[in-house]
């Protein structure tokens, strides 16, 4: 089955088969092409197979790739402005981007899509959809190009929450051991005790988003998590670098390795083809793929980097959080850095949604924004 990944480097690519997951959710639904960043996991009509395109870099917009082009929000009139930030007003978020605008348009009723960090929730927020991210490695991953391993996993998106609990029942009946969630989900809030928390932003329009959108919601709540609280849950770039991009080349490598056939067999054959081709490459930079590729970390040192942010990010940050407080969930603004931590402490984030409305996309206009 032909797929391109979003990369020309893959045009010619084809899988022996497809992911379990697509299998059974395509027993369900079918989908048009969704357009994908470079790197994202979505449908592909003619392969029903997962895609995530080939190489991704400091200058990556979300939703943009090579063979499929800019993909725009269905919210942002006259979609991305030129030279938006990754988390700018009119960025769609990626990295499953066009799962969530597919979703958003109305092209088909629920999505698939596979996060690390913030790759289902952040496009899900930002198209006023339902998400859910599922546990790292519980998963099968054959047929799913998994970027890495430790913390990425398959997920979905939808525009109601029972459309997202049926959807993901489906994805977690791949399971070896078949998991049985509830039949009957809680309609109310009077026994749920969330704790809202405002981590700080990388803008100031940003930051002044999030303190009125946390703001709101803790009228609703018994509990702000103080912004001090346990602010070394947030990693710095070298740290997050050491601890992920470990395992990044083996992996693309095992995958590529896997295909019965490909032009590209390796990370190196992709950065190859890339610098050989830059006018495939839509204007992205390898930043990240010569990264991986020169990595020598050692295993030793990767597994000590993993577990002291795990112990940062869960022990001493989400899992006491929840039980210092007494809560059943933390809420914080996707756009902070929730998912990164959530991704490091092993949860699932969960993209809560607030409604959208159509924006032009002049610099005054504000974005919708979700938890």
């Amino acid at each position: 089955m032909a797929t391109t990944l979003g990369s020309f480097a893959l045009r010619d690519a084809k899988h022996s088969k497809q992911a379990l997951v697509v299998q059974k959710v395509a027993l369900c639904t079918q989908s048009d092409p969704a357009n994908r960043l470079q790197w994202d996991s979505s449908w592909s009509k003619d392969s029903l197979s997962w895609e995530k395109p080939t190489y991704l870099g400091e200058k990556a917009v979300g939703g943009l790739s090579a063979v499929g082009g800019q993909c725009q929000s269905a919210y942002i009139k006259g979609g991305v402005i030129k030279g938006d930030s990754a988390l700018g007003q009119s960025n769609p978020g990626g990295s499953s981007t066009g799962s969530a605008v597919g979703v958003a348009a109305g092209y088909f009723p629920l999505a698939l899509g596979g996060e690390a960090d913030g790759s289902i929730n952040t496009p899900a927020s930002r198209a006023s959809l339902f998400a859910l991210k599922c546990t790292p490695q519980t998963i099968p991953s054959d047929g799913i190009f998994l970027i890495s391993p430790t913390f990425e996993s398959p997920g979905g998106m939808a525009k109601t929450v029972e459309d997202l609990a049926g959807l993901i029942k489906i994805i977690v009946s791949t399971t070896d051991t078949p998991l049985h969630l509830p039949e009957k989900m809680p309609t109310a809030w009077a026994k749920f005790a969330p704790g809202f928390r405002k981590w700080s932003q990388a803008t100031k329009q940003q930051s002044i988003q999030s303190e009125v959108l946390t703001a709101a919601f803790i009228t609703q709540s018994h509990l702000s998590i103080p912004q001090t609280y346990n602010s070394k849950a947030i990693p710095e770039k070298e740290e997050l670098t050491k601890a992920t991009v470990g395992e990044i080349r083996e992996s693309v490598n095992r995958t590529l390795e896997a295909l019965p056939s490909t032009p590209v067999r390796s990370l190196a054959d992709i950065i190859k083809f890339n610098n050989d081709h830059p006018d495939l490459q839509a204007g992205l930079d390898q930043t990240y793929h010569i990264q991986a590729q020169e990595d020598n970390i050692d295993q030793e040192t990767l597994t000590r980097a993993r577990q002291e942010m795990k112990r940062r990010a869960g022990e001493e940050g989400v899992d006491k959080m929840l039980s210092q407080f007494g809560l059943d969930a933390i809420i914080a603004p996707m756009d902070s850095p929730i998912s990164t931590v959530a991704a490091l402490a092993g949860e699932q984030p969960f993209t809560v949604l607030e409604p959208s409305g159509s924006k032009e996309n002049k610099e005054e206009t504000k974005s919708d924004f979700s938890l």
